[in-house]
């Protein structure tokens, strides 16, 4: 059940990214040009609110690289960004940006730290029970 909402994000994601690859009218687009730095902050928002769903539906799961402990979900989210804005250089109607990719980074490091903290903060005022299973012969 915790990957339904990742998936249904990550569709929704694919929609807005096809609206723009082929210029089709979406009402967020166009929402977020008439914001300043509104693309930036789709980008921010997007990505780490993806990168956050992701990370809660693999339950934070770790990998250790290079001295590091990097969330699974996180690494998925930047691979996909990082192919997505590469993509970009194939499509006349879309512009590569460093920028975008940047944000895109920054909205999943915030979003994944965020999810660290709220998990740390439930673990300690909702600690979860052991779940044992008692011996029929008692």
């Amino acid at each position: 059940m915790r990957y339904i909402t990742p998936l249904a994000f990550f569709s929704f994601i694919c929609q807005i990214i096809y609206d723009a690859d082929s210029k089709t009218p979406n009402i967020l687009i166009q929402y977020a040009s008439q914001i300043p730095f509104g693309d930036k902050l789709g980008h921010i928002i997007l990505y780490g609110l993806l990168a956050f769903l992701i990370n809660y539906a693999l339950n934070f799961k770790k990998i250790r690289r290079l001295g590091f402990e990097l969330q699974v979900g996180a690494l998925l989210v930047l691979a996909f960004a990082f192919i997505e804005e590469g993509t970009q250089l194939f499509f006349p109607t879309r512009t590569f940006s460093l920028a975008d990719a940047l944000c895109d980074v920054i909205g999943v490091v915030l979003f994944s730290y965020l999810g660290l903290y709220l998990q740390k903060v439930a673990r300690r005022y909702w600690p979860v029970q052991s779940l044992t299973v008692k011996n029929e012969k008692e």
